[in-house]
């Protein structure tokens, strides 16, 4: 069933010859509206991994794109496991915070105006300063929007270690007394 909902692999055709960081973003926007339209995946565990054709396929094209990247099989599967685990706890997050509002009949709104008055006492003792100076919409982050806040970071982290390597590996081939 899980490798149904992953979709065939011609639904994975737009990984095919992108880099990896478009690849990684594809991936990390696909799987993000995967769990909004199928928010009970994030209720499997998927500890061990799908062995079907969709999750084959598209986990061969994601490793192909970092083919050249001078990594190891053990760094590029941990490079898809870290986008993998942000999205997952993203989705998770954004997902809950919808669930509470039907589970509870309590919208958001209504919610907010109980906690006033606890709220208004505890800023009124100056022992929150930082919270105090918050503005109002602080917390109006929208579900995709946090998403793309984290993803464009955590991507140039990698980015930034496959640099690193890159820059090292062509240190060490260099002959020492020769420039690069």
């Amino acid at each position: 069933m899980l490798d149904h909902v992953i979709g065939p692999p011609e639904s994975h055709a737009e990984l095919r010859g992108k880099d990896w960081r478009s690849v990684l973003t594809l991936t990390a926007r696909s799987t993000w509206r995967l769990y909004l339209a199928h928010p009970w995946l994030l209720q499997v565990n998927q500890a061990r991994p799908i062995l079907g054709p969709n999750a084959l396929g598209a986990f061969d094209l994601t490793l192909a794109s970092m083919e050249d990247l001078g990594l190891t099989g053990r760094e590029k599967v941990a490079m898809i496991l870290a986008v993998d685990h942000y999205v997952t706890g993203a989705a998770r997050t954004y997902i809950l915070q919808q669930e509470v509002c039907q589970q509870s009949d309590i919208s958001d709104e209504d919610f907010w105006a109980a906690q006033e008055p606890v709220l208004t006492e505890a800023m009124g003792s100056g022992g929150y300063p930082q919270i105090a100076k918050l503005p109002e919409d602080a917390f109006s982050i929208g579900g995709e929007e946090a998403l793309e806040f984290g993803l464009g970071p955590l991507l140039d982290g990698l980015e930034a270690m496959i640099d690193r390597r890159s820059q090292k590996s062509r240190k060490s081939r260099t002959p020492r007394g020769s420039r690069a």
